[in-house]
Order: structure tokens, then sequence, then C-alpha cells
């Protein structure tokens, strides 16, 4: 059967897009996640009492009937992004290696770990990062991702801000596992498999971006 045709998958569409315009903070209803706890009787045992936790609460299902269609619609979308990443068109980053390096010699391309490129920033005069530049390596620099790309979020972080933190040569303490993400760039046969990550989860980022935007 056709999955457009489901009531349920609809359904999970609609809420698939109004979890990504909650998470970039296009709407939000919030509610208590539990009661305070009362205060005390006495003065002796008094309870401070602090602000309830709250969460993101799902808004009513939209009205009229075309506002739902266009928000389920976007949904089918959105998924097929995020599920399918790997074979998006990757966004046209600039990929510069030193000229002192061979870009067919697998080492150019070992990582180790990544970090934002660093700019100043004009109103305080500090460093700041630079979030359209990733120092891939010594060797390789990334340049020209969107600005657009640091508003999509995953949890804290931005898609890419969590690729630099998770693909590095990284000892466990406790186990003394080592984790090394070239070793699947190894087991695929592409040298390139994380800087190639690098332009699609880009291009992911500023699809999903503009999309909710387009829903405001």
């Amino acid at each position: 059967m056709d999955s457009s045709s489901n009531p349920g998958w609809t359904v999970f569409c609609w809420q698939h897009t109004i979890f990504h315009r909650v998470r970039q903070g296009v709407w939000a209803t919030r509610r208590p996640c539990r009661r305070p706890p009362p205060k005390a009787a006495t003065s002796i045992s008094r309870v401070v009492v602090h602000p309830p936790r709250r969460f993101p609460e799902l808004p009513p299902t939209p009205s009229p009937r075309e506002r739902f269609d266009q928000l389920t619609e976007a949904g089918r979308t959105l998924m097929d992004l995020h599920v399918n990443y790997e074979d998006v068109d990757p966004y046209p980053v600039n990929v510069q290696v030193k000229k002192s390096a061979d870009p067919d010699d697998r080492e150019t391309w070992r990582v180790t770990k990544m970090k934002w490129a660093k700019k100043k920033d004009p109103e305080t005069g500090k460093n700041v990062n630079d979030t359209t530049t990733i120092i891939y390596s010594p060797k390789v620099t990334v340049s020209g991702i969107s600005e657009e790309a640091e508003r999509y979020l995953l949890g804290s972080r931005s898609a890419l801000g969590w690729i630099i933190d998770r693909y590095q040569v990284k000892k466990d303490k406790a186990s003394g596992i080592v984790n090394d993400p070239n070793d699947w760039c190894d087991e695929v046969a592409n040298p390139r498999y994380i800087v190639d990550l690098i332009a699609k989860v880009t291009r992911v980022a500023v699809e999903t971006v503009r999309i909710t935007d387009s829903l405001r």
C-alpha cells in the first residue's frame, strides 16, 4: 500500500515537521513535566521551589486542511532528506589541499581531530568560531560552508558541530579501545568519505532550514 495514503503515516509526517520547527524555535508551546513540590508548613523545614522543567508540546492539529497537508508534505520531504542523507547532492564547499600534499595519497585525507576555523568578532574583538570553515587536518581545509547550516541542530549543537566532535580519533579510557573514523573510510574504499559527508550534511542542514522557514 502507498504510504502516502496511510493516515498514521500522514500524521507521523506532520509530527516530523513540527519536531523540526520546534527545534529551530519557529514555535513551541510548553508544559510542565511535573508539579512543583509543596511548600513546607513550618519555617523550620522550608522547601525551595524551583520553576518546573518544561518540554515542548505539540500544537493542536492545524486548520484548515490545506495547512495540515502543507505541513505533512514538508514532513515527507524532511524525512526523505534525513534518512537518505548520503544520497543528497553535496553542497558546493571548497576543499583546499595544501600544495605540499598529494590529493591521491591516502594519508592526505586521514583525520585526527577537526575544528572550526577562527575569526575576529567585530563587536568584541575576540576570536570566535568561523562556522563557514572547518580545519579538517593540517593538510586540508573545508570552506564555503553556508552560515545557514549552523541553524540545523542535533540536540545542543549543529549537525556539522556533531561531526567535528564525533569524527575524531579517540581512545576510551575505561576499555582502551580506539575509535578511529578513518577505519570506515578504508572499509568503504573512499579516503574522502568524511570530507564528502561534510558537504552532504551541509546540504541537508541548508535544505532543512529552508523548508522549515517556508512554513512560518
